[in-house]
């Protein structure tokens, strides 16, 4: 149960400029010699900015779990300043961070006819809490007062932004902006609750080393809900919408009736983009800090309420979200998954078993001295998945990142302004940023990759591990990718239900599904597994190893890359369609069949298409003969496996269609044949009284059955051919070589037609209700010139 909170104190500022300079310089002498005394495998490399050297130094402070260092590395020591929170972000990000806003002026008072009252928030109103946008405007271009920044600008300076925060504090944290929060969404108040009662102090008692932790965690979410209220505005959905940047340039784009404040466009570019701008949101949600000052938290809030207020309705509603559970239940769909899984459950099944877990990871040294009592705070939310999640999604990316800038030597652990972050997913932009978990960095993916570009995180943490990694967070689109879906609102309808939860004091686990604790689990379990890395993890004898030897990692593989899915794919269509083989082989039919009429029109199809079939010895020696070519084999997944399967990815990502193709007919085929079986079925059982008609029409799908399987045979080689011609750079035997005497008569152009016409036969073959269509539908795919070459030129082994 969270802590109630009052909104009776408010935050104060206490970091003035020359005090930020000093501190920093004491900050990072101080830092330096003690990284002089530790014993770390390496030291990183020594950066232009020394708080951030400094600071990933201090991230590897304890040596050999010696408590005096553990303590000092989770807590700080007496007389540190909070300089090295912000140790991963560059200085002058920083400085804006922490700025003391400046006062608004008295002329600008003046000539708006306001008082001079620093207890009143004048930008923002203090009832509804959302933006005066005329008088924003006006404040604007009164400050731009220079000639070469009269009017509005596309942005606005920082301290303008620093003002405008400072407001929205003043209006929504100050005792007397939340006298009736009841006024506020329910989700809002959640929001609020997140901050414990003794975390809000006055200007007597205020901490921000206390406090950050649970700002930061309400600004992530608030700034959720920034990004969310931007798509409802435009009236874009979840999934569908364009990028947050992009977003903001469509606004600056309405005219007329449907035109914002002018100052909108300047505020959102200025808090969320990196042209000239803070970029807040990636600033938080890529993990570089771990504590926040309240003001930002409350121009989010400000901001959500004041864009709701602009489009008439709320963006909180349940009819703008889909569940979208659907990726997060595909893990259980994979036995390595499961076991991960169940074992990141057994971590959370107990208090002792979470204890002993949280010691381990900060033992570990896994996560820089900076983010400890964050990761500490988050474990308070393992209850409500979404809040949970939002947080070490984010945790999880910068301590991957900083291993990535070791075991590379690259000099990317801060987020500096105006350049791209290594980040853990790339979502959206992955061409432009590195990614810390692929398999190859510094330029695009090239299928003959050298040494010299390969990702030395790959050697730390090895290839089961970093295979485990990259299906929680880089798969292709249908995986889990659970920090970016989380980051850009695909469960914010599940969010929104744990705030309001929040809000009502309630535990969030009443109304969690399986789904979202799966995800849950599966957060717990990437920290833990990462615990497990020798080079910074040395074995301990509190117990606690025990978590060690559990992670069920040693054999896993891909399950959701491009590989791993066109061989499952595969795998299926094969198994659909052996126990259709064995159906027709078995002929216990044809005494059903022989009682059907059949037109001229299904004898010719039949004909025509039983010359085109292929057997079942031929499709399953097409089978191995790509395994082969993808060097798939079931002993542990190595490093080496990992590099190559950055190879097989690029060429399975180039078979979708043939994939997709392979799935049609494992659909089909196993429907057919189910309706074969239920249909003889109904015909053997006595006491079922069938009418003529539902006779004929179960006579009529035998007649069918073994065209059915011709085509679907045929259907299946035509994409076993497309996927076996994407290998022709592998060194391996090519079963096409061996079978068919189609190498170098036909182009992959013929392939990708031919698969492409059965991709839309066994479309309508399947679903039409009229069985002379479907025939005419056969009838003109067997007399497709792709399709006609690809049968002339094929050599049948044995025919059923």
């Amino acid at each position: 149960m969270l802590p109630r909170r009052t909104f009776g104190k408010r935050w104060c500022g206490r970091n003035n400029n020359y005090i930020f300079l000093f501190l920093s310089a004491a900050f990072v002498g101080g830092i330096e010699s003690l990284a002089n005394n530790q014993s770390s495998r390496h030291q990183p490399k020594t950066t232009s900015f020394g708080m951030a050297a400094a600071g990933r130094t201090a991230g590897r402070s304890c040596v050999n779990g010696d408590s005096e260092a553990l303590d000092m590395q989770s807590n700080g020591s007496k007389g540190d300043t909070d300089g090295y929170l912000y140790a991963y972000v560059h200085p002058s990000i920083h400085e804006i961070l922490v700025m003391e806003p400046p006062r608004i002026s008295v002329d600008f008072l003046e000539s708006a006819g306001l008082k001079d009252d620093t207890n009143n928030p004048i930008l923002v109103d203090n009832e509804s809490h959302t933006i005066g946008w005329n008088l924003l405007d006006a404040f604007i271009e009164h400050e731009n007062s220079e000639p070469q920044k009269s009017g509005l600008q596309q942005t606005l300076s920082m301290e303008q932004l620093v003002s405008l925060a400072s407001q929205s504090e003043l209006a929504l944290l100050k005792g007397g902006g939340m006298r009736d929060d009841s006024l506020l969404p329910s989700s809002i108040r959640g929001l609020l609750q997140i901050i414990p009662e003794k975390h809000y102090f006055d200007e007597k008692n205020c901490s921000n080393r206390e406090s950050g932790e649970y700002f930061l965690i309400a600004t992530l979410l608030a700034l959720n809900m920034v990004e969310n209220s931007i798509r409802h505005l435009l009236g874009k959905e979840n999934g569908k919408a364009p990028l947050l940047k992009d977003m903001i340039d469509i606004i600056s784009t309405r005219q007329g009736d449907n035109a914002l404040p002018k100052s909108l466009l300047a505020v959102l570019r200025t808090l969320l983009l990196p042209k000239n701008g803070l970029n807040l949101r990636n600033l938080l949600w890529h993990g570089f800090l771990p504590t926040i000052h309240p003001r930002w938290f409350a121009l989010s809030v400000v901001l959500v309420l004041s864009l709701d207020e602009l489009t008439g309705s709320s963006s909180f509603q349940d009819h703008c979200f889909g569940a979208n559970l659907q990726n997060l239940s595909a893990m259980r769909q994979h036995h390595e998954l499961v076991a991960i899984l169940d074992h990141g459950r057994a971590l959370l099944s107990s208090r002792e078993m979470m204890t002993t877990f949280e010691r381990r990871v900060i033992r570990s040294k896994i996560i820089p001295r900076s983010h400890v009592e964050l990761f500490r705070v988050s474990l308070k939310f393992v209850n409500f998945p979404i809040v949970f999640a939002s947080v070490a999604g984010p945790l999880i990316e910068h301590l991957l990142r900083l291993m990535w800038c070791d075991e590379n030597k690259q000099n990317k652990y801060i987020a500096e302004p105006g350049s791209y972050y290594v980040t853990l997913d790339g979502h959206g932009q992955r061409g432009k940023h590195e990614v810390v978990i692929m398999p190859f960095f510094s330029q695009p993916q090239q299928v003959n990759a050298t040494e010299t570009n390969k990702n030395q995180l790959v050697y730390r943490l090895g290839g089961s591990r970093m295979a485990f990694l990259m299906d929680m967070f880089t798969a292709p689109s249908g995986a889990p990718n659970i920090r970016a879906s989380v980051a850009h609102g695909a469960f914010n309808k599940h969010l929104f239900e744990e705030l309001v939860a929040i809000e009502g004091e309630k535990d969030g686990t009443g109304k969690n599904v399986d789904e979202l604790k799966d995800m849950t689990s599966a957060f717990i379990s990437v920290l833990n597994t990462l615990c497990d890395d020798v080079q910074c993890c040395p074995r301990i004898s509190d117990g606690t190893n025990n978590l060690e030897a559990n992670v069920p990692l040693s054999l896993y593989r891909p399950c959701f890359s491009y590989s791993a899915i066109l061989l499952a794919e595969l795998d299926s269509m094969v198994n659909k369609m052996k126990p259709f083989y064995k159906f027709i082989h078995d002929g216990h039919y044809l005494k059903y069949a022989r009682n059907a009429s059949q037109s001229q029109m299904q004898e010719d199809v039949a004909y025509k298409v039983a010359d085109m079939s292929q057997s079942i010895e031929t499709i399953v020696g097409m089978q191995e003969s790509i395994y082969r070519s993808f060097k798939r084999k079931k002993s542990k997944f190595t490093d080496d496996d990992f590099f190559r399967e950055n190879t097989n990815n690029l060429r399975a990502s180039e078979c979708g269609a043939a994939q997709l193709l392979l799935s049609e007919i494992s659909q089909a085929a196993s429907s057919s044949l189910q309706d074969l079986n239920d249909g003889i079925a109904m015909l053997q059982e006595d006491k079922i009284q069938l009418s003529s008609r539902r006779r004929k029409q179960i006579y009529r799908i035998c007649s069918s059955a073994k065209l059915t399987l011709d085509f679907y045979s045929f259907a299946a080689y035509c994409a076993l051919l497309y996927i076996d011609s994407r290998q022709d750079d592998i060194n391996a035997s090519r079963y096409i070589d061996l079978h068919t005497k189609i190498s170098g008569k036909l182009t992959d152009d013929d392939f990708f037609v031919a698969v492409k016409r059965s991709r839309m036969a066994v479309s309508t073959f399947s679903t039409t209700n009229t069985f002379n269509r479907a025939l005419s539908a056969l009838t003109q795919y067997a007399a497709g010139k792709a399709v006609k070459a690809i049968s002339k030129n094929s050599i049948r082994e044995s025919s059923i």
